[in-house]
């Protein structure tokens, strides 16, 4: 129960009350019986109980809830780039631009083209990103996505997290090819963002040093990649 009782002590601190959410709780509507806690919550609930543990991080109070499997060992991994790179997922989730990204991909009603499992390698979504955090909602998730490939990533990890942050924005690209629309301005201007977001945190900490910033950068893959989809 520490995981819960620290959410309480921030809620009172923080004021938040998410009756006063501007989006209605998915936990009202009886098609929700029987998922689990995450599946159950809206966007600005994962948000709020991922910046809880954003300001936990800072604070240097994630021992009891980070697995042991997932021990801080990198620059990403501890205090304020930690919270840093938990506040890039929190500013996703909360932006009305990147809704579509929450939830799995639904292809079911895409004519004439592959299905997503059958083109990307590995299809995640938001919503196991953080779910994978707060787990139950008490103690907090085992960091593990619900994907075999990906077994060896923990979203404990700050690097991990930012990785599956932008293989989100990848796999979207990937299916839907380079054709110039809508749909994929918008899926770049939200990789820029998230991007921009981990040079500044880089550059807050190292400035010009090469060898820190280059040892502390995420991989940045490309769409083509081999890891984003089936050759």
């Amino acid at each position: 129960m520490i995981f819960k009782d620290f959410a309480d002590e921030i809620d009172d601190l923080t004021g938040w009350d998410p009756a006063l959410s501007s989006i209605p709780r998915s936990t009202d509507s009886p098609i929700t019986e029987g998922k689990s806690l995450v599946d159950k919550m809206n966007p600005e609930e994962m948000a709020h109980e991922i910046e809880k543990i954003a300001n936990a991080a800072e604070r240097n109070e994630l021992m009891s809830v980070r697995p042991k499997s997932a021990m801080a060992d990198g620059f990403w991994d501890i205090g304020s780039p930690f919270a840093s790179a938990l506040r890039l997922l929190v500013a996703n989730l909360r932006n009305k631009e990147a809704l579509s990204f929450i939830d799995p991909f639904d292809d079911t009603y895409v004519l004439m083209k592959p299905s997503f499992s059958s083109m990307i390698k590995h299809p995640i979504c938001k919503r196991d990103i953080v779910a994978a955090l707060i787990g139950d909602g008490n103690e907090g998730g085992d960091g593990k996505l619900p994907l075999e490939g990906l077994c060896s990533w923990n979203m404990w990890r700050g690097m991990d997290l930012l990785q599956a942050m932008d293989l989100v924005f990848l796999n979207n690209l990937a299916y839907n090819g380079k054709e110039k629309t809508k749909d994929r301005s918008t899926t770049n201007k939200l990789r820029r963002s998230l991007w921009d977001g981990i040079n500044g945190v880089i550059s807050e900490h190292f400035g010009s040093d090469i060898e820190q910033r280059r040892r502390c950068m995420p991989t940045r893959r490309g769409e083509t990649s081999g890891f984003v989809v089936r050759k």
